[in-house]
C-alpha cells in the first residue's frame, strides 16, 4: 500500500461530497506539469508525485515546494479547491499509514453548508460561430488575453484578412444584456504528419465578470462537436503554466485534455 509521508498534503480524488473525481488518470497528468525527462524517460519531480491509496487517485505534494516553487505550490492548491478536491495534511492527521487507511472516510457524512454566497442564476446565452463583419465583437474579451492588442479595428483586419485565410474560425458566447461577446474561442482546422487531421485552440477566454458560469466549457464542447463534424480525432492547444492560467488548466483537465509534449520557443 502506498503511503503518504508527514511532509506532504494528500490531494485526494474524492470531493467533499464524496463524490469520484474525474478522469481516472488525472493524478498522472496534474503530476506531469512537474514532470521531466531524465536518461530517456519521463521522471516525476521529487515534490509532486501520484500515488493510489485505497482505490483512490491522489497526489501527494510535499511542503518544500510552497518555498521552493511558491507558484507551482498554489497552482496545486487551487486546483484542488476549485474541483472541491479533499486536502489531507499528512502530519496533522498523525501516523502516515493511518491517515492513508482512514483518509477516504475522514470527511463527515453530512458536509456543513457553505458559507459562501450562492452563485447568480445563469442566464440564458447563445453560441454561434462570428463571422464578418462582426469579428469587432469579440475584441474586448479577446483583449483580455490579448492584452497587446491595441484596437478593434487593427484586431478585425488580423483576424478577417490573415488569420481567416489560414483557417482561423471564432465561436463566441453571447448573453441578453450585452451586444458584445462575453466568451470567445479562436481555432483552426489543420493537419501534420504526426497528428494528421485535427483541430488547434489559439485562443479561449471569458471576460472576467462573467466567468464561473460555465461559458468555457460550452465553448469547448461545441469547437469539440465541430472537430467531429470535420472528422478530427485531436483537439490541441498551448496553456501557459503560470498561476492565472490556473482556471484553463482545470478546465482542459476536466474535458480529459492530457500533457502531451514539452513546448518550446527560441526567440529571434
Amino acid at each position: 500500500m502506498q503511503v503518504c509521508n508527514p511532509y506532504e498534503i494528500l490531494i485526494q480524488g474524492i470531493t467533499t461530497k464524496g463524490k469520484r473525481f474525474r478522469p481516472s488518470d488525472w493524478s498522472e497528468r496534474l503530476s506531469g506539469i512537474l514532470s521531466s525527462f531524465n536518461t530517456g524517460r519521463l521522471s516525476y519531480h521529487q515534490y509532486v508525485r501520484p500515488l493510489s491509496v485505497d482505490n483512490v487517485n491522489c497526489v501527494a505534494v510535499d511542503k518544500k515546494l510552497a518555498e521552493l516553487h511558491p507558484e507551482m505550490f498554489q497552482f496545486l492548491m487551487d486546483f484542488a479547491q476549485d474541483n472541491d478536491l479533499r486536502l489531507v495534511d499528512c502530519k496533522e492527521m498523525g501516523e502516515a499509514e493511518s491517515v492513508i487507511e482512514t483518509a477516504p472516510q475522514a470527511a463527515p457524512v453530512a458536509t456543513p453548508a457553505p458559507t459562501a454566497a450562492p452563485k447568480p442564476v445563469q442566464p440564458a446565452y447563445t453560441i454561434k460561430e462570428v463571422l464578418p463583419p462582426d469579428t469587432d465583437l469579440t475584441f474586448d474579451v479577446m483583449k483580455e488575453l490579448r492584452p497587446s492588442l491595441l484596437t478593434a479595428q487593427s484586431y478585425t483586419n488580423q483576424v478577417d484578412n490573415i488569420q481567416r485565410g489560414a483557417g482561423y474560425r471564432l465561436f463566441a458566447v453571447f448573453v441578453p444584456e450585452q451586444k458584445e461577446a462575453v466568451a470567445v474561442c479562436g481555432f483552426r482546422l489543420t493537419h501534420n504528419l504526426v497528428w494528421g487531421r485535427y483541430i488547434y485552440i489559439d485562443d479561449i477566454v471569458t471576460q472576467q465578470t462573467f466567468r464561473r458560469r460555465g461559458y468555457a466549457n460550452a465553448l469547448m464542447d461545441a469547437v469539440t462537436v465541430e472537430a467531429r463534424k470535420l472528422g478530427c480525432t485531436e483537439i490541441h492547444l498551448n496553456a501557459n503554466v503560470s498561476p492565472e492560467r490556473s482556471a484553463m488548466h482545470s478546465l482542459c483537465y476536466n474535458k480529459d485534455f492530457f500533457i502531451a509534449s514539452h513546448h518550446f520557443r527560441r526567440n529571434l
